[in-house]
């Protein structure tokens, strides 16, 4: 598991609940995860970008919508490959 993905579970499970610690993959999005509303959606991009030093801009953090788009454009931000 890379450095994006394990601090990116740290900051899923503080916004959803630690009920999810090790049962998240990048298949997982807001229409898997029964907790993904639109306010813990912004919970969670909020915790996203303080977490990584990053700022996604509307029309990027509408797109974040499952794990892996999120771990795909933290990884182009930060200039890292998985």
């Amino acid at each position: 598991m890379s450095a994006i993905s394990q601090r990116l579970e740290q900051v899923f499970t503080g916004v959803f609940g630690d009920e999810l610690t090790g049962k998240l993959s990048l298949s997982d999005s807001k229409d898997t995860l029964e907790e993904w509303d639109s306010l813990a959606h912004i919970n969670l991009i909020l915790a996203i970008e303080k977490e990584y030093k990053v700022k996604f801009s509307l029309d990027e953090s509408l797109k974040l919508v499952s794990i892996a788009a999120i771990k795909a454009s933290l990884e182009q931000k930060l200039g890292q490959a998985s």
